[in-house]
C-alpha cells in the first residue's frame, strides 16, 4: 500500500473536530503531558546521540538528573495541575493535540511491549510489534491529515534530508556533524 493511499483509509476513521469542549483540569492534563513528553523526548535523543551513535561518552548523573526531574515534573504537574495555555483550541488544534497524544500514547507501548519480552526473555513476534507499529503509524497519519499534510510528502523531505546528510549511507562519524 502507498503511503497517501493509507492516509486516505486510515482518515475514513477520523472526525473532523470534537464535540465536546475539555474541562481545565482536562487542558491541564494535557499540557502536563505535553511537557513531560518534551522533556523525555529530550532524554531519549541524548541516549540515542550519546548510546547508538557514539558522539560522545555517556555521562550516567546526566540521565539520572533527567530521569529525575522527569519525575519531579511528573509529581508536580499532575498534583498541582497548571493554568492553561490557551482559553480554546481551534478544531484543528484540538484534533492535532489529540493525535500528538495518541501518538505519545502508542510509542509508549511499543515500548512496553519490547520492555515486557526484554524482562521475560522471550522474543517479541513480528505480529506484536506490526500491531502497534500499525498503531504508531495511524496516529501519524492522523497528525499529518490534520497538519494537511501527506504521508508521501513527510517521507521525501525525510529521505532528501537523509541523503544530504549521509550521501554515502549512514555511518557514525557522519552522525557527530549532522
Amino acid at each position: 500500500m502507498q503511503a497517501n493511499e493509507y492516509q486516505k483509509q486510515a482518515a475514513r476513521t477520523l472526525i473532523d473536530g470534537p464535540d465536546f469542549e475539555l474541562t481545565e483540569e482536562e487542558y491541564g492534563i494535557v499540557w502536563s503531558a505535553i511537557i513531560l513528553m518534551r522533556s523525555i523526548g529530550s532524554l531519549l535523543e541524548y541516549i540515542k546521540k550519546t548510546a547508538f551513535h557514539r558522539q560522545e561518552k555517556i555521562d550516567t548523573n546526566n540521565v539520572s538528573i533527567a530521569v529525575n526531574t522527569i519525575r519531579l515534573l511528573a509529581e508536580y504537574f499532575f498534583n498541582d495541575l497548571p493554568a492553561t495555555y490557551y482559553d480554546k483550541l481551534t478544531k484543528k488544534e484540538f484534533m492535532q493535540l489529540w493525535a500528538l497524544i495518541g501518538l505519545g500514547g502508542e510509542v509508549g507501548e511499543v515500548f512496553n511491549l519490547f520492555d515486557d519480552k526484554l524482562r521475560s526473555q522471550s522474543e517479541t513476534t513480528k505480529e506484536e510489534i506490526g500491531n502497534e507499529l500499525g498503531d504508531v503509524s495511524w496516529y501519524l497519519a492522523a497528525l499529518a491529515a490534520k497538519s494537511d499534510l501527506k504521508l508521501s510528502g513527510i517521507m521525501q523531505q525525510n529521505i532528501d534530508k537523509l541523503k544530504e546528510r549521509y550521501p554515502d549511507g549512514y555511518n557514525s562519524e557522519d552522525s557527530k556533524h549532522n
